[in-house]
Parts: structure tokens; C-alpha cells; sequence
């Protein structure tokens, strides 16, 4: 979470805005993103820290080696989502829902890699193959990252039109976020379509207490994650397609994003009911539901903080909302259920044990709808943002008006004294 919040900030402005950019760095918005990337891609290469740790027997390298892995994650994941919505201004759900498609289907990639290494050499020599090829896979394609140039408006915020791709929008100061009450709207409904994240590490344990086999519980996870990778992509298309007219409805991601509440508030009212009647096929397939809305908002966050705060305010509205919702969602929704577990675990095992957590799942998805429904186009007070050079423009026209305004009336005055009786 602090990664992603602070490469948000550092992306937040251009060079030429940085007296509204977050950090007055001499660097163009392009040059920050290939840095960041580069660092990415040589963090990656640190899981072969995890390799020496095993050979040495060192737990504190081994764990040094996994949290490290969070860093160029959430670089590449900021960074590649902000520059698909932007390469493909016309289409940004599209190009966001294939960007988190691509982050599903590689760690299902890499996750297979990793076992198919496992089963042939060590472990410590499988984790240092696992980090070259990360490294060799993301390092090439630094020098093809490049952010669009684009005009963005000084004064109004949002453009008139919003059909106009070529208009970025207002820039927003970083130290503005914490007074924006929209901004706060925007985390409160990315943080309520969190609750799902609960569902990865405890599903096994919730579908063995409904008294299914290991087998048949790992294969039903395993068709639900399918599902809700491949449904990345579907969100992001609908978020380009249904939006109509300039009122309520006129913005796509959120549109999409009000029915992923609704599925998620029944899908969590459906579970309360198969937990008491025992009905594990129910189980799965509204899990699976949860679980695809935990994709979707993952997908709709990048695009939302594009549509509601315009295109040149998504790096920073993305990265620092985003990671402040989903950090903090992600880590209450995993205490909560992990509370509910060992609960039910220390009882009598029975679905109906879960239903606590279910029950606040339903509160925070109609909490996320409601406030859902009061996200509106950001638009700033008009000429928020002057520039230091229109300062001292507007200045010294000011003051040659005065200097003309004062020489006609010397002038005259002259003329009136020299003027016979």
C-alpha cells in the first residue's frame, strides 16, 4: 500500500506543473514512469534472496525476499493500468479489464513455472530461475513505456465535453486529497468492494466445513478463480458500453460498478441462506460471485479515478485512493473472517459459523452502493490553478495598463496648459 501511494504521488504532475506536481523533480512524467519500472524490474530479481536463504537455512532472508515482491508489484500494477487507460483514451475500460486479465493469467504463469522448477531442480536454485525470469520478462519493455502528451486545461477542471480524449483535464495537488470530499467517496466505495479478498485464503476452510472432500474443494477454488480472472476483462468492457447521456448514468465504470454491489449484497444474502440449508453448490457459485466483484472493483478503481477526477488526476486519485482502500480493506476483511474461522474452528465445524462475516458483507456492499450512487464529475473552482508564468504575465500587462493610463492623463493635462485662453 505506502508503494503504490507514493509512486501515485510521485506521478501525480508534469514537469512543466511542478509547482502543483507532488514532487518538483526534473523529470518529464515519462521518465518517472521507465525509473520506477527499472526499479521494479530489478526488485523482481530479489526473490533469488529468498534461494540464499534457503541454501543458509535463514528464515529472516526468505521472508525479506517475499515482502520485497509486494514493491515492483505495486509499481507495475499502478504504472500498467494508468498507461493502458491512457494509450487507449477511447476505450479505457477495454484496456484496463485486458491489463488485469494480463496480471491474472501471469500469476497463473509464473505460479506454474515456479512448480514445474520445484519438481525438477531445488528449491533454492527454482526461486533464483523464478527472479531472472521476471527480470528478463519485464526489464526489455522499460524503453517502450511512454506517457501520451496532452494538453490539460488550466481552468474548470473537467473539459466541457468529456468525448474530448485530447483534453487531460485539471491537475490536482496532492495536498488537496484530504479536503476533497469527493476523493473520500471515491476510497469509501473501492473499500467496500474489498470483503471478497477474504474469500482466497479461507475458501478451502468454509467449503470443507460444509463436509466436502479436499479434492472436490480445490477444484470448485480453482473454477472460481478462473472465473473472476476472466471476468476482469468482461467489467472493463462494460464500463466502455453502458453509460447514457450526460446525467446520472452518463459514466460507465460507474454504472458497473453500482450492479457490482447489488451482486455482491445478494450473493452474500444467498450464502447466509446455503449455509443454513447446507447447499454447497450454492456456496460456490456465490463465492465465485464475491469473487468476480472483488476482480471487477480491482479493474473499475483504475478507471473510476479516470472518469470521476479526469484523466490527468488517475495516477495520483488511483495510487493513493486506491492503495489506502484496498490496504486497509484487504487486511480488516482477512482479520474479520480469520476471526470468524477460529471461531467456528474451535466449535462444532458448520457453515452457519461463517454467517457473521456474511452479514457484514451485506452492510459494507449496500455502504458501497450508496455512496457509489453519490460519486459525481469532479469539476474544481474555476482558474484554481494559476502558473507562476500567468502570475507574472497578468502582472505585467496590470502594470502597463497603469503606465498608459498614467501618461494619457500627464498628456492631457500637458495639452490643457499649453492650450491659449
Amino acid at each position: 500500500m505506502p508503494v503504490m501511494l507514493l509512486v501515485g504521488v510521485v506521478l501525480s504532475g508534469e514537469e512543466e506543473n511542478t509547482r502543483y506536481a507532488a514532487l518538483p523533480m526534473r523529470f518529464s512524467k515519462t521518465q518517472k514512469i521507465r525509473i520506477a519500472s527499472a526499479i521494479g524490474s530489478l526488485l523482481f530479481g530479489t526473490i533469488g534472496l529468498g534461494g540464499i536463504g534457503v541454501s543458509m537455512g535463514s528464515k529472516s532472508l526468505m521472508i525479506i525476499a517475499v515482502t520485497l515482491q509486494g514493491i515492483p508489484f505495486a509499481i507495475y500494477y499502478l504504472i500498467s493500468l494508468e498507461l493502458l487507460a491512457a494509450w487507449s483514451p477511447a476505450r479505457p475500460g477495454l484496456a484496463v479489464g485486458l491489463g488485469n486479465l494480463a496480471y491474472g493469467l501471469g500469476t497463473i504463469a509464473f505460479s506454474g513455472l515456479f512448480e514445474y522448477l520445484l519438481e525438477r531442480v531445488k528449491c533454492s536454485t527454482a526461486l533464483f530461475i523464478t527472479g531472472i525470469a521476471l527480470v528478463f520478462f519485464s526489464a526489455p519493455s522499460i524503453a517502450l513505456l511512454s506517457w501520451p502528451c496532452k494538453k490539460c486545461s488550466t481552468q474548470g477542471g473537467f473539459p466541457e465535453s468529456y468525448a474530448d480524449v485530447d483534453d487531460e483535464g485539471e491537475l490536482i495537488s496532492w495536498r488537496k486529497l484530504p479536503f476533497l470530499i469527493p476523493f473520500w467517496h471515491y476510497v469509501l466505495a473501492i473499500f467496500a468492494g474489498q470483503t471478497g479478498y477474504a474469500f482466497i485464503p479461507y475458501f478451502f476452510n468454509i467449503g470443507r466445513s460444509f463436509g466436502m472432500s479436499s479434492t472436490t474443494v480445490i477444484r470448485s477454488y480453482q473454477i472460481a478463480i478462473t472465473c473472476s480472472t476472466v471476468f476482469r476483462l468482461l467489467v472493463g468492457v462494460l464500463s466502455d458500453c453502458l453509460k447514457w447521456g450526460n446525467g446520472f448514468f452518463s459514466i460507465g465504470s460507474k454504472n458497473v460498478t453500482l450492479l457490482l454491489f447489488i451482486m455482491q449484497s445478494f450473493s452474500y444474502i444467498a450464502l447466509i441462506s446455503f449455509s443454513q440449508t447446507l447447499n454447497y453448490d450454492g456456496f460456490v457459485f456465490s463465492a465465485s460471485v464475491i469473487l468476480m466483484v472483488f476482480a471487477g472493483v480491482a479493474v473499475e478503481s483504475a478507471v473510476l479515478a479516470r472518469d470521476i477526477f479526469s484523466p490527468s488526476n488517475s495516477s495520483l486519485i488511483f495510487g493513493v485512493g486506491a492503495s489506502i482502500a484496498m490496504g486497509i480493506g484487504e487486511v480488516m476483511s482477512g482479520k474479520i473472517m480469520a476471526a470468524v474461522d477460529l471461531s467456528a474452528r474451535s466449535a462444532e465445524l458448520s457453515p452457519e459459523k461463517y454467517n457473521m462475516f456474511y452479514v457484514i458483507g451485506v452492510v459494507l456492499s449496500i455502504q458501497g452502493f450508496l455512496v457509489c450512487i453519490m460519486l459525481r464529475r469532479y469539476k474544481a473552482p474555476r482558474r484554481s490553478i494559476v502558473t507562476y508564468s500567468e502570475t507574472v504575465l497578468n502582472g505585467v500587462t496590470a502594470l502597463k495598463a497603469d503606465e498608459a493610463s498614467s501618461l494619457s492623463t500627464l498628456y492631457g493635462a500637458v495639452q490643457r496648459e499649453e492650450t491659449p485662453l
